[in-house]
């Protein structure tokens, strides 16, 4: 697993943490709401789009979570995107 959080720069590695960068390219975005525990049917609708149209998925997919759980207590407003790099 990898835990990402965007810089303007390239960091230092320091033990565990290490510097990496995303290449550009294209982007599968699925927009899930709901509780994380859920998110699998984001990534399950996402894998099937890009079956359908002819998409390879060529890395591994992260979330990005987009609402603060601690500001807003309804689940089902809270929005994780589910990012696919695909070709």
């Amino acid at each position: 697993m990898d835990a990402c959080i965007p810089v303007t720069q390239a960091g230092k590695t320091v033990g565990n943490i290490q510097s990496g960068k995303y290449a550009g390219g294209n982007m599968l975005v699925v927009s899930y709401y709901g509780s994380y525990e859920g998110s699998g049917a984001g990534h399950n609708a996402a894998n099937e789009y890009a079956k359908a149209n002819n998409l390879e998925v060529i890395g591994a997919p992260w979330e990005k979570y987009v609402t603060d759980p601690m500001t807003e207590k309804d689940s089902t407003k809270w929005l994780t995107e589910i990012c696919y790099p695909v070709k």
